[in-house]
Formats: structure tokens, sequence, C-alpha cells
């Protein structure tokens, strides 16, 4: 069936980096779900819930970077590899900030005494993003291999192990990256 109906979802996220515009309009419909969840959270005094409501989207936003894009749309840039990971890293970071907030000032309201923790659950779910990117770019033009997938999840059953994957993963793509950018450096 085909229907003439054009209809775009529009996003608080610019059209640069793609990740994010595409994956928001795939999954849009979970974000008032989870927000829904934080104010459940709030209203039975339940932190976790909230906690959860975060993850959420935490594991929502790591899907954005399953797929990879064509080459062109990389090269594109004309950029270092370290300028374009830099880039890559900060405006996902940016963004899933974005998406996070209104949970993060909610729980931050609601329970002030567990500040640290709050925080603590954002930044896990920060780094874990940057290593889901930074695989994205170490198996670059192909899709996470299965080693890496392994890896990855071998971190998240030991988070503490991502202080190391990451700069593992960083020079990876940077290596996979010259050859795409001919970047001498």
């Amino acid at each position: 069936l085909r229907t003439s109906l054009n209809f775009t979802i529009p996003t608080p996220f610019s059209k640069n980096p793609f990740e994010f515009s595409t994956g928001f309009r795939k999954t849009f419909f979970i974000f008032p779900l989870v927000y829904a969840l934080t104010v459940i959270a709030i209203n039975v005094d339940n932190l976790n819930l909230g906690i959860f409501s975060m993850l959420l989207i935490s594991v929502t936003t790591l899907s954005y970077y399953s797929k990879p894009e064509e080459e062109y749309y990389v090269w594109v840039h004309a950029d270092t590899t370290k300028s374009f990971l830099k880039m890559k890293i900060m405006i996902a970071t940016k963004n899933y900030i974005l998406l996070t907030i209104p949970i993060l000032i909610s729980l931050l309201i609601f329970y002030p005494i567990k500040f640290g923790l709050i925080l603590l659950f954002l930044f896990i779910g920060i780094l874990f993003l940057w290593t889901i990117l930074l695989a994205k770019y170490s198996a670059f033009p192909g899709e996470i291999n299965l080693s890496i997938g392994f890896i990855i999840a071998f971190t998240i059953l030991f988070p503490p192990l991502i202080l190391v994957i990451i700069p593992y993963l960083y020079s990876k793509s940077i290596n996979n990256l010259k050859l795409i950018f001919n970047d001498k450096n």
C-alpha cells in the first residue's frame, strides 16, 4: 500500500550528524513513555525507577550508532581523524544530555541528597555512548564485529573496564579512519 502522506517528525537536533535525527524519528514514541516513567517514579518516591528511565534513554541512544554510514559521508568532512572523532563525540554528548535533561533536572529537584548517584548514572551513560560511537568507527566501513561486541558486552558486565576500552577503541578508530581521510598524522 502506498500513500501520498508525507510527514516528517521534527527533532531537536541538527541534520549534522544524522545519527540522532534519524534515530529519534525511529524511536520518538519511547521518549514520552520514558518521561512518564520519570513522573511515576517521582510520584511513588522511587529513585531507582527514575534512574532506570535515564538508562532507557541511554540504551535507546546507543542504538543510534549501530549502523555505519556510507564512506562518502565520513570522507566529506575533509578533516583530521582526531577532530572528526572529537566533533562526533561532542555532538553525541550534547544530544544525549538534551534528551536526558528533563529526567536529570526532575530527579535532582526531588532527590537532591542523591545528587552524586544521579550524576554518576548520567556519566556512565555518556561513557557508554562514547564506547559505542568509537566501536562504530573502529570497525568502519563495516558494522561492529563480533570481537568488539564481546568487548562491549564484557564492559557492561564490568563497567570500570570502560576506562581501558575507550582509549583502545579511540586508537583503533583513528587508525581505521586514516585510510578514509588520507590523514598522515
